[in-house]
């Protein structure tokens, strides 16, 4: 069986092409978890919401839709946030990290309800059926533990204009 932990985050970078979001894409089909992607540059600064506003109400979906897979792809993108340019340690990277932290925390304290067990989840044809299901696709809030695990992406050749700030969000980082 697949096992997921109940809060990971993982900064993918490869070339442009090299099949980053389709491997997630195909992780949480193969999982039959729900998939939740963003662009980056998207969640920049729209109209009389701010880019906060929009980081929060994507941490939010997540929390909403877990068991979830949260991809947002051109995660450099909220450090080019104008608000961003005006710091020395960007504020919406700062946001970022909050909302981490909160969803981390919040996974943490739904899995101390449960058993020592590290929850699993296991691609079977049925959930994966039911994933089109509004209602099985949101958090039916019983009490167990479910993971998310957040995904930035990054192209290679912009790995090293990455803050330290931002690299620190994630708990691992992979090269595809």
């Amino acid at each position: 069986s697949n096992v997921l932990d109940v809060y990971s985050s993982i900064l993918i970078y490869g070339s442009p092409h090299s099949g980053r979001k389709k491997l997630i894409e195909s992780i949480s089909k193969a999982l039959g978890i729900n998939f939740i992607y963003h662009n980056g540059y998207d969640l920049l600064e729209s109209g009389e919401k701010g880019t906060e506003t929009n980081i929060r109400e994507v941490f939010n979906k997540a929390k909403e839709y877990r068991p979830c897979i949260l991809v947002i792809n051109d995660i450099e993108a909220i450090e080019k946030s104008p608000s961003s340019q005006e710091h020395t340690e960007p504020p919406i990277v700062n946001i970022l990290k909050q909302e981490m932290s909160m969803l981390r925390n919040n996974c943490k304290n739904n899995n101390n309800n449960q058993s020592n067990t590290k929850p699993k989840i296991v691609a079977n044809k049925k959930k994966h059926q039911q994933k089109n299901n509004n209602d099985s696709n949101k958090n039916n809030n019983n009490n167990q533990p479910l993971p998310v695990l957040v995904v930035g992406i990054v192209r290679s050749q912009i790995m090293h204009e990455i803050s330290r700030t931002l690299k620190s969000c994630f708990t691992d980082e992979v090269k595809l």
